[in-house]
């Protein structure tokens, strides 16, 4: 990932939620660098901060088994990112094309064969039916690779051959240690959450240990030996 100082700026203030994130990885330099420019982008940009995920551009959408190619833009939180993949797809309008094309050449022929018999099916009745055969041909090896990156709720799908396979390889890596750092940070402050209800939960024992001191219910000798329990122990419970 090579960017400018001038494209990060630009970054920060006209795609980023919050001018305190930090870049972490971007697929497609190229088209973002048009896009701060000219404001027009010719496929897609996928833009990793330390916190979201940005996208604009050309996308894959799926419809059953086939993918159809629509413009969109989306932000994603990073935490709810859950990985990259890749799937082999073939282009869905070649066999849309194919099949209003057939059904127009075969109303075509019969409507002509009413009128005219076996004598008509000249010229324009053979290119029609050689357009219909490519556009089946053309569909059936029309496999296109699409890279997709996935989260809790939908998928981001993009043409894999956008892109150079280093720079593929390179933001994959990087996502994933946006990813794990994010992780981390969660567990991190989980520990300390943990630790902070611990201490307060053995404050709340020893205050109550006082009371029962102070009210003659244990003597001193009790009193010590169940102080240290508390100090001593891994006590979470609220009481």
């Amino acid at each position: 990932m090579n960017l400018s100082e001038k494209t990060i700026k630009k970054l920060k203030e006209n795609v980023f939620v919050s001018g305190l994130e930090e870049v972490k990885a971007v697929l497609g330099n190229s088209h973002l660098e048009n896009l701060l420019a000219n404001k027009t982008i010719r496929q897609a940009i996928i833009v990793v901060s330390d916190k979201k995920v940005y996208f604009k551009g050309n996308s894959y959408k799926l419809m059953g088994k086939h993918f159809e190619k629509q413009y969109e833009e989306k932000t994603v939180d990073l935490k709810d990112v859950t990985g990259t993949s890749f799937y082999s797809v073939k282009i869905l309008g070649f066999l849309i094309a194919g099949i209003f094309l057939s059904i127009f050449t075969l109303g075509y022929m019969f409507v002509n064969f009413l009128d005219s018999g076996l004598d008509y099916f000249g010229d324009y009745s053979q290119h029609l039916v050689v357009s219909c055969i490519l556009l089946f041909i053309t569909y059936f090896f029309s496999g296109r690779t699409i890279f997709e990156v996935a989260f809790a709720g939908g998928s981001i799908c993009l043409g894999a051959d956008w892109y150079s396979e280093e720079e593929i390889q390179e933001f994959e890596k990087e996502l994933r240690r946006a990813k794990d750092n994010i992780t981390e940070s969660k567990e991190t402050e989980k520990i300390g959450e943990g630790e902070s209800v611990s201490k307060t939960n053995k404050l709340d024992r020893l205050k109550e240990l006082k009371e029962l001191l102070d009210g003659g219910i244990i003597d001193e000798g009790e009193f010590e030996e169940l102080k240290k329990e508390i100090i001593t122990s891994n006590y979470t419970e609220e009481c």
